[in-house]
């Protein structure tokens, strides 16, 4: 552990290499790399976490509970590249019979744990990932900032979400199997494997695909700063497109009122006349 946090504290923040390191990750480990606030992607390796599909699954898929959560909102299936999303007639009834369905349908599942009650319901392993501080911002609504936490199982081939940016900062911590991180701005594709981990700040668009079953955990935070930023981009992108309407409709009431020499009126004569005088 004391090796891990020397490397994290000497990194610096233009650093997009992978530092090597047998330590195991913690929450002070994540506390250090949330500090350091990388602004470019950057690489970790630590001690693999044991955190199987079995225990992720556990507090969505509790036969005991008279309400279960394998639904919206604490649990997305996807499949078809991300786009799509998926609602089963029948629920699973256990973890086991979750990933059968997983690997049946070539899904991914997003489980996500902010949406719980309690921190004591999820696995004592992923809660102990988590500082204080990140533990206190735990959101469930991240356009008002604080931190999500997810974990992402995908079956061989399966993409949970399409290219995307994300809110704030995000910290993945790839758990079992490989997947392949897709990253604007790296030429090279980067593989993640247990034990690896991987810094992507705000703004950088990325998409991941599995090369087998697999399973990896963000832990998302998401400052003030983060949300007036993407409020600013989102007003350019909505003025540029004309959208007006909170549903994402195009303004109809914007008209062009051509002068004299109108659009229309050159259309009409199909060009064999010229503009009348002004």
């Amino acid at each position: 552990m004391i090796r891990l946090l020397a490397l994290i504290a000497g990194l610096s923040a233009s650093s997009a290499l992978k530092i090597p390191s047998r330590g195991a990750v913690d929450a002070n480990a994540v506390d250090a790399i949330f500090k350091i606030k990388s602004p470019e992607v950057a690489d970790y390796a630590y001690e693999p976490v044991a955190l199987p599909p079995a225990a992720l699954l556990d507090p969505f898929v509790d036969a005991s509970r008279k309400l279960t959560r394998f639904k919206t909102p604490y649990v997305k299936v996807t499949k078809t590249d991300g786009e799509e999303t998926y609602r089963y007639d029948r629920e699973p009834v256990s973890a086991e019979d979750a990933l059968a369905l997983l690997e049946l349908d070539g899904l991914s599942y997003v489980l996500k744990y902010e949406l719980l009650d309690e921190l004591s319901e999820w696995p004592e392993a992923l809660a102990a990932l988590l500082p204080p501080r990140l533990v206190e911002t735990l959101t469930e609504d991240p356009y008002v900032g604080g931190t999500t936490v997810h974990a992402y199982l995908s079956a061989p081939g399966a993409v949970a979400l399409p290219s995307h940016e994300d809110l704030g900062d995000v910290l993945v911590l790839q758990l079992l199997g490989e997947k392949t991180w897709s990253i604007d701005g790296r030429d090279d594709d980067v593989t993640l494997k247990p034990g690896d981990a991987l810094w992507i700040p705000q703004g950088v668009s990325h998409s991941a695909v599995a090369s087998t079953l697999s399973g990896h955990v963000t832990i998302h935070g998401i400052t003030p700063e983060h949300v007036a930023k993407h409020e600013a981009k989102e007003e350019k992108r909505r003025q540029l497109h004309h959208i007006t309407g909170d549903d994402g409709t195009l303004d109809d009431e914007i008209v062009f009122r051509p002068d004299s020499c109108s659009v229309s009126h050159a259309v009409a004569l199909r060009g064999r006349e010229p503009c009348p005088p002004s």
